[in-house]
């Protein structure tokens, strides 16, 4: 999942996702249509987690994503995820 992540923003990696700079935080557009996207093939869950571990992986994030995290009822983390 992390490569067509990455992939859907035009972030540039290795091949297996990973990136040596993570570029400025795409627009709330762009986001919102990766997630989107991301949802037509996995499961809600799977995606939710996938996204909050890879904000958490920034000590600084994007705070778009966090804003999305927050209010997307989509890839909010429900209990017991």
């Amino acid at each position: 999942m992390i490569c067509d992540f990455l992939d859907l923003l035009g972030i540039k990696h290795d091949g297996k996702g990973v990136v040596d700079n993570l570029p400025a935080e795409p627009s709330k557009e762009a986001l919102s249509d990766t997630i989107t996207k991301l949802l037509e093939n996995r499961s809600p869950e799977v995606v939710a987690v996938y996204l909050h571990a890879f904000q958490a992986m920034d000590e600084t994030g994007w705070s778009t994503l966090d804003e999305i995290l927050a209010t997307d009822a989509r890839v909010a983390l429900k209990p017991g995820v």
